[in-house]
């Protein structure tokens, strides 16, 4: 299953170019497969962070999937690193 995610680039279909709310409503499952198999760190993470400044229409879906690993799954390290990415995000006004 690994092999064939990779082979994919799930995280390509899920954080590239042509990223659609639905699929990112269903990512979560499989974001959390690819951590717990250790095939998500901090480049997928900025991957996913990248994609909330090109997709601004699904900016909140990948924050809530953001939100979600980090409840659930996310190690101190990958922790500390999305409250650094989240304190470089300017208040609005």
């Amino acid at each position: 299953m690994l092999a064939w995610l990779e082979e994919v680039n799930i995280f390509n279909e899920f954080f590239g170019i042509d990223v659609h709310t639905e699929v990112l409503n269903k990512s979560h499952t499989i974001l959390k497969f690819l951590y717990i198999n250790k095939r998500f760190g901090e480049a997928e993470l900025a991957k996913m962070w990248d994609a909330t400044h090109r997709h601004e229409n699904n900016k909140i879906e990948i924050f809530k999937a953001i939100r979600k690993l980090c409840m659930e799954e996310f190690s101190i390290p990958i922790l500390k690193l999305v409250f650094q990415k989240v304190q470089s995000i300017a208040p609005k006004d």
